[in-house]
């Protein structure tokens, strides 16, 4: 997928959008961990290139297990639509 495309989409999402995206794959954020990556979804190419540092503070914002699953999720993705 282009990151033009995924700009524009990025650029379009609210956070209700996320988090029901997230639901449906089954991990449930709380209200302070659903804000925490509403607040960094423009940070989208550091996410993208794995940025460690950007990758630690979100650990550290979110639970241990929502973290695990996120990164399987991203991973997922990554592989489908970013080759």
């Amino acid at each position: 997928m282009n990151l033009n495309l995924i700009k524009v989409y990025i650029n379009k999402i609210k956070k209700e959008d996320i988090n029901t995206f997230l639901k449906d794959n089954n991990i449930n954020l709380t209200d302070d961990e659903l804000n925490y990556l509403y607040s960094i979804k423009n940070k989208y190419e550091l996410i993208i290139n794995e940025d460690q540092i950007l990758l630690n503070e979100i650990s550290n914002n979110i639970s241990k297990d929502n973290y695990n699953k996120l990164l399987e999720l991203f991973y997922k993705y990554k592989s489908i639509y970013l080759k």
